[in-house]
C-alpha cells in the first residue's frame, strides 16, 4: 500500500512540476544509450516516460561507439532500434541519420559524455531552444554525469529525468534538491531488471533472452551477432 501511495505521490509531483515548467513549447524527451542490444526496459522506460512526462516527442540515441564487451556497430544498433520501436508511435525517433550527418560535418567525439554535450546542441538547433527538454537516464547515468560532468547550467533548456534502477545508487545529493527545483525530476518507471550485458552472455551461449522484441531476435538471428550461430540456438529461456 505504501509502495502505491509513493508512486502515486511522486506522479503528482511530477505532474505539478510539469505544468509550471511547460507553459510554452513542445516537451521533448532525450535518451542515451548504447542499445547494445535494446531490451524491454529500454523500451519502458521509453514508452512510460512519454506518458508520464507528456511528451511530444522522445529521441532515443545510441553512443556511436558502444562501450560493451561484444559490441556491434552503430548502424546495427540503429537499425534494432528503429525495429523495436517502429510500432510504438510516430512520435519516437531515432535520429541516426542525423547522426551521421552531423558526424560527416564536424567528427563526433567517441566520448559518451563529449558526444552528448554535442548532440544536444545539435537537437536544441534542430528543434528549438524555446522548447522544454527532460534528459531521461537511469540512476547510474546520473551518478555518473555527477562525478564527470555536473548538472547542466540554466543555460540549457534542459530538465534531468532520473528512472530508478535496481542494483545500482539511487542517491541524490541533498544539496541539489533545493537548487534544482523542477529542473530534477526523479522517478520509478518499475521497469524490468535486465541488462544488456546479461543478454549478451545468453546469446553467447546460444539463449535467446525473453526481455528482447521479435523484431530484435529476427535482427539478431539474420545478422549472427554477438557471436551467436544457428546451430546453438535454444529455446527463449522463461521469465521468473
Amino acid at each position: 500500500m505504501s509502495a502505491s501511495l509513493s508512486l502515486r505521490s511522486c506522479l503528482w509531483v511530477v505532474s505539478f512540476l510539469l505544468i509550471a515548467n511547460t507553459l510554452f513549447g513542445a516537451r521533448i524527451g532525450l535518451f542515451f544509450g548504447n542499445f547494445d542490444p535494446v531490451h524491454s526496459a529500454h523500451l519502458t522506460i521509453i514508452e512510460k516516460s512519454v506518458s508520464v512526462l507528456n511528451l511530444e516527442r522522445m529521441y532515443a540515441i545510441p553512443y556511436l561507439v558502444s562501450d560493451s564487451d561484444f559490441p556491434v556497430s552503430f548502424s546495427s544498433r540503429c537499425e534494432m532500434l528503429q525495429k523495436a520501436l517502429q510500432s510504438k508511435g510516430e512520435n519516437l525517433k531515432v535520429p541516426c541519420e542525423k547522426l551521421e550527418l552531423w558526424n560527416e560535418e564536424r567528427p563526433l567525439s567517441s566520448d559518451p559524455d563529449s558526444l552528448t554535450e554535442r548532440i544536444l546542441k545539435e537537437i536544441f538547433y534542430l528543434e528549438g531552444w524555446d522548447h522544454n527538454y527532460y534528459q531521461i537516464m537511469g540512476s547510474d547515468d546520473f551518478q555518473r554525469m555527477l562525478k564527470f560532468q555536473g548538472f547542466p547550467s540554466d543555460e540549457k533548456p534542459l530538465s534531468i529525468v532520473v528512472i530508478k534502477r535496481p542494483g545500482f545508487n539511487q542517491t541524490i545529493p541533498r544539496h541539489l534538491i533545493p537548487a534544482l527545483g523542477e529542473r530534477l525530476f526523479p522517478i520509478d518507471l518499475d521497469t524490468p531488471r535486465v541488462s544488456s550485458k546479461e543478454i549478451r552472455g545468453l546469446l553467447k551461449q546460444g539463449v535467446i533472452s525473453p526481455y528482447l522484441s521479435d523484431e530484435v531476435v529476427q535482427y539478431i538471428r539474420a545478422r549472427k551477432l554477438y557471436g551467436l550461430e544457428d546451430a546453438l540456438l535454444q529455446q527463449p529461456i522463461r521469465k521468473e
